[in-house]
């Protein structure tokens, strides 16, 4: 009996049914061998989950037809889901009354004229996925002897097999249809990916032209403010000279100026003439520093910049936004030292480093004086700036982000996050520099910028 059934097996592993990937060949065949080795008419194979056990083939070789449902349900039969979830071999030589089979006798075994079972766990990949089922017919009880039962689970680990070459085949054919399709699928996401980089790219041009447009108005608000006050107590004194004027002229008229009133009138008049020469003359160096800045900003053009003088006008266009605050600014550039370089990129770097000092580094409440430095040099082909401020410094955590788009610390109070990012691609791109920063917790920021000397063009 026993050479037997290992002939079986060894005929059976060697067949080219349980490696070809046919999962429903694979059965019928184990199957049949089952019927063969254990001399009996009925087996099945059968798919077990936690709440139901569902039979995927039955063999009869009785030609005899289940009269119940191949679906056993875990609330109707709990005591066997029991002992199956144990995972062990249930050997029940007389199923009716093995304590863990007799709920299937009305239902399942008198129908089927069945006296005893054997099931065989299947596992796959470490897990129970199923039973092997083998039923004895008849009016005697089957006693399965233990090479039965080894021969049994034998058949469970050639089904495992075969449900895992199934699982290969199927990989298999996924992986011919996945192949077939990737040269599509990369060209399609290719297109898309160069769509959405030329749209990210777009927007960011956009982003950044609204973000210069908005400094711009901030600085034409700024400055058409500051000229408020110039043009004011120019107008008063205007109309305070006319009014003296004409007081003048009516006494005049009647014969009654004297000498003392002729004094005073020309006294007033030089006095208002003074006010008024140099309050517009203030209005005017206002005018020509934001008009010198407004238009290099709104530009990219080359030209000949001398720095120091430069810094200085980037300064008073910012006087609007420098007056509440007052900080102490010390720039430090030689009055000689011109370059040939972008001045609206300059303009523009300056001017989000200063705001930034104002609105983050110098951010109430702040306890001693603000003070800004600005250190530019000429050395070894290269224009190095130093900005510093003794503000209230940028955490670590934060520091590596500033130059990222969109980070910021004050989208509440609208801000873009964009104005370092501009900074960053202004040094790197237009100017063709570098700029790093360093910073520490109440002690203040640095940022080290630079960017190639070109000697200035004759004009």
């Amino acid at each position: 009996m026993l050479l037997k059934l290992e002939m079986l097996l060894l005929e059976l592993s060697a067949t080219k049914e349980i490696d070809s990937g046919n999962l429903g060949v694979a059965s019928k065949k184990i199957m049949d061998v089952c019927c063969e080795g254990l001399n009996i008419a009925r087996s099945s194979m059968w798919k077990v989950t936690d709440n139901t056990m569902e039979c995927q083939l039955l063999v009869d070789h009785g030609e005899r037809q289940p009269t119940d449902s191949l679906v056993l349900i875990k609330s109707h039969y709990p005591i066997y889901f029991r002992a199956l979830s144990k995972g062990r071999v249930i050997i029940a030589n007389d199923a009716h009354n093995n304590k863990s089979t007799f709920e299937f006798s009305q239902s399942y075994f008198m129908p089927n004229n069945i006296n005893s079972i054997l099931d065989i766990p299947i596992r796959h990949k470490g897990e129970m996925v199923g039973i092997i089922r083998c039923e004895y017919q008849g009016d005697k009880l089957r006693k399965w002897t233990p090479d039965e039962v080894v021969f049994g689970c034998t058949l469970a680990e050639l089904y495992g097999r075969a449900l895992s070459s199934a699982e290969k085949v199927n990989y298999e054919k996924k992986l011919e249809e996945i192949n077939a399709n990737l040269e599509k699928i990369v060209e399609e996401r290719t297109a898309q990916l160069e769509q959405k980089i030329a749209d990210l790219r777009t927007t960011q041009v956009q982003l950044v032209e609204s973000e210069k447009m908005a400094a711009l108005g901030a600085l034409v608000a700024g400055v058409a403010h500051e000229i408020n006050t110039p043009v004011g107590v120019s107008v008063t004194a205007a109309s305070h000279l006319s009014d003296k004027v004409n007081s003048y002229k009516l006494k005049y008229q009647n014969d009654e100026l004297t000498c003392d009133d002729f004094e005073k009138l020309i006294n007033s008049t030089t006095q208002a003439c003074q006010l008024i020469l140099s309050n517009l003359y203030r209005a005017g160096n206002l005018i020509q520093s934001f008009k010198k800045i407004a238009v290099d900003q709104a530009s990219d053009e080359l030209r000949n910049v001398r720095l120091h003088e430069y810094m200085q006008e980037i300064i008073a266009s910012l006087s609007p936004n420098l007056k509440k605050l007052n900080p102490n600014i010390i720039l430090e550039c030689s009055d000689t030292l011109v370059t040939y370089t972008h001045p609206g990129a300059l303009s523009q770097i300056f001017t989000n480093l200063i705001m930034n000092s104002l609105l983050h580094g110098f951010e109430a409440p702040f306890d001693r004086k603000a003070t800004i430095e600005i250190h530019i040099v000429e050395n070894n082909g290269f224009i190095n700036i130093q900005y510093r401020d003794n503000g209230h410094g940028i955490p670590e955590d934060k520091l590596t982000k500033i130059f990222n788009p969109f980070f910021t610390t004050k989208r509440d109070n609208g801000g873009s996050g964009l104005g370092m990012h501009i900074v960053y691609n202004l040094v790197s791109q237009t100017l063709g520099g570098q700029i790093h920063v360093t910073s520490e917790v109440e002690k203040g920021t640095e940022f080290m910028i630079n960017f190639p000397f070109k000697s200035a063009k004759s004009t």
